[in-house]
């Protein structure tokens, strides 16, 4: 009689524990993704390592789980199967882990340390980036040989204001130097004023053209701070010309006297010309520039400001293209009718852009761990 009631006994309290075990599973049906893994740290607390595997993995398996929980998870994961010394899951699940969060770093004060060790055998770090950015740009050019110097006559070149648009990819060498190669169209202007032509006249002209751009930058990050990370460059830069004119405006002043002789104003009579500078204009020049900017982490993703300034090494005129008189059959014989013939410059350029970032995060393992840093660190603990 006695045998009869501990079996039965037994046989309860296995009923009873399978009851509570499938009570534990049932909750875990997927659809609370926070209850399972309350439930699966429990389950690891308590020692129970070979449970907590089938737990996570099947409801991973179906996406319920979002990308702050995923790491939590395979975090887990893989603390389980260092335990159980199952090295591969253990390994295969950290990618994953890197996965949901490229930029998960253990430290030795809050995390396990098989867990340090382990993390130093892997990487996220993109290998490259691409990004896209839009700003203005203004044109200014550095005049090499002045071809109208009229006598007693007054030439000032000043900034027209331009945009530009583009985009490009980046290398990350290592944490700190990026190479940069981008594509950018640009549409810019620069205005010349002459005074004291013939005494009196006056001629303004604007030029506009438009441009592409391939600038190569290599940039230096100066420091890493956790938000914003100022960097500066210094590059090279390929233009291509793609279009462009002048619009010129010519006063013809005549000087009005009174009946003393004393002048006391002009008249003033305007002829304006748009002239095409396609077969004026060298179709390619190179600038090389300096630039510097800031980066803002958001997320994942960066956004940037940045400032350039590039100086011309090419005289961008044609120098057998001189604006032409419609009248000559010589092609560099002054236009006389607009009284201007084209200097010889070079084309400076500040450019202030800003963009977005998209790194290409790219979890893999190193082929040669970065563990002596936690060992020395250890040692350094211990003394």
């Amino acid at each position: 009689m006695h045998r009869l009631v501990s079996r039965r006994l037994l046989i309860i309290s296995l009923l009873l524990l399978f009851s509570l075990g499938n009570l534990a599973y049932a909750q875990t049906d997927c659809a609370d993704p926070e209850a399972t893994l309350r439930i699966a740290n429990d389950e690891f607390d308590k020692g129970h390592f070979f449970n907590v595997p089938d737990l996570l993995l099947t409801c991973l398996q179906k996406n319920n789980f979002s990308r702050q929980q995923q790491e939590r998870a395979y975090l887990l994961l893989v603390q389980t199967y260092l335990i159980l010394e199952d090295h591969k899951n253990a390994d295969d699940n950290y990618l994953k882990l890197l996965t949901a969060n490229p930029e998960f770093e253990t430290q030795l004060d809050r995390d396990p340390v098989d867990l340090v060790y382990l993390s130093r055998k892997f990487t996220a770090t993109p290998i490259f980036s691409w990004y896209v950015n839009a700003g203005t740009a203004f044109a200014k050019p550095n005049v090499l040989v002045d071809n109208f110097a009229v006598d007693n006559s007054n030439q000032k070149y000043s900034l027209g204001f331009g945009w530009l648009a583009g985009g490009g990819i980046i290398w990350n060498a290592n944490e700190r130097i990026t190479a940069e190669l981008a594509l950018n169209f640009l549409s810019q202007s620069f205005i010349l004023e002459q005074s004291n032509i013939f005494v009196n006249d006056l001629i303004t002209i604007n030029e506009r053209y438009s441009s592409a751009s391939a600038p190569i930058t290599v940039k230096y990050m100066l420091t890493k701070k956790k938000k914003y990370w100022p960097y500066v460059g210094v590059g090279f830069t390929t233009n291509l010309w793609l279009s462009g004119n002048q619009d010129i405006t010519f006063k013809n002043r005549s000087p009005i006297f009174d009946s003393n002789d004393a002048q006391v104003g002009f008249t003033s009579q305007e002829t304006s010309k748009t002239i095409q500078l396609d077969n004026r204009r060298e179709p390619v020049n190179f600038q090389i520039h300096v630039s510097g900017g800031v980066k803002y982490k958001y997320r994942l993703n960066y956004f940037f400001a940045e400032l350039t300034y590039g100086v011309g090494l090419i005289n961008t005129v044609k120098r057998n293209s001189l604006i032409a008189d419609s009248q000559s059959n010589n092609p560099t014989q002054p236009s006389f009718s607009v009284a201007h013939v084209d200097d010889y410059f070079t084309l400076n350029n500040i450019q202030l852009n800003a963009g977005f970032i998209k790194p290409l995060y790219k979890p893999r393992k190193l082929k040669n761990a970065k563990t002596k840093s936690v060992t020395k660190a250890l040692k350094k603990s211990n003394d």
